[in-house]
């Protein structure tokens, strides 16, 4: 069976829904600044989570089926999980992540204790799960480096890497670097392209599911521009 699972922030536009659902055609899609769903598509497909103004986290799982896991996070940070059904012996749990800049400068350690709390969760009523953590993280592990002269963490910090170390050590693999072993752009800052390179959006996965990824691609094209400022990661998982 294969499964492609796509994360991508919206940026807001209507027209990006189109396009997911056209060119894309996914099965599970983890989405971040979506808007309301047009009329004309079946509401009953997706869950979400408004995290701020009209800005929603989105979760999408087409003709599977999928149930809201309702977790206490403390802090609000725009974080949403399901757990799906994807066939009779198959479950898999997603979080989809959404960088609240609303939480600057305390963003990276927010999302890792909510990472964890939600880990928690699911974890305590089935140890084995298979679990897919993706999403528009606004964080890139270069910013602790510097490399634009944009400040973003103190000299010798690591706050931005420690995030991202942190889902490693709860025994993830990410799914971008299986091929992309450098780092690849999915942010485009409608101010300076060049000076913001940023690879915003990740995608990781449990060993199971890390195993069977057979492809991963960062789309880019004209149309995509026109609807958002973000590239979506697109992911072939054969079960």
């Amino acid at each position: 069976m294969k499964l492609k699972v796509i994360s991508w922030n919206l940026h807001n536009k209507i027209d990006a829904w189109n396009y997911l659902f056209n060119e894309l055609n996914p099965d599970i899609c983890l989405l971040q600044e979506s808007p309301q769903l047009p009329s004309d598509y079946d509401t009953n497909l997706i869950i979400n989570k408004l995290v701020k103004q009209n800005l929603r986290n989105t979760i999408y799982t087409g003709n599977l089926n999928q149930q809201l896991i309702e977790i206490d996070d403390q802090y609000e940070i725009g974080l949403l999980s399901s757990k799906v059904t994807v066939k009779e012996d198959l479950e898999i749990f997603l979080i989809s992540i959404y960088g609240n800049l609303s939480f600057v400068g305390i963003l990276a350690p927010k999302i890792a204790e909510s990472v964890s709390i939600y880990l928690e969760t699911i974890r305590k009523s089935n140890s084995d799960a298979n679990i897919i953590i993706a999403g528009d993280f606004n964080m890139d592990r270069r910013m602790d480096e510097n490399p634009t002269k944009t400040r973003f963490s103190k000299k010798g910090e690591r706050v931005h890497n420690e995030i991202f170390d942190s889902i490693i050590d709860f025994g993830f693999k990410d799914c971008v670097r299986k091929f992309y072993p450098d780092f690849i752009q999915t942010y485009r800052h409608y101010r300076n392209r060049e000076n913001y390179p940023w690879e915003l959006d990740h995608m990781f996965a449990t060993k199971k599911l890390y195993d069977s990824l057979q492809k991963v691609e960062v789309y880019f094209n004209n149309e995509i521009e026109k609807v958002s400022d973000h590239n979506p990661i697109v992911a072939d998982f054969k079960l």
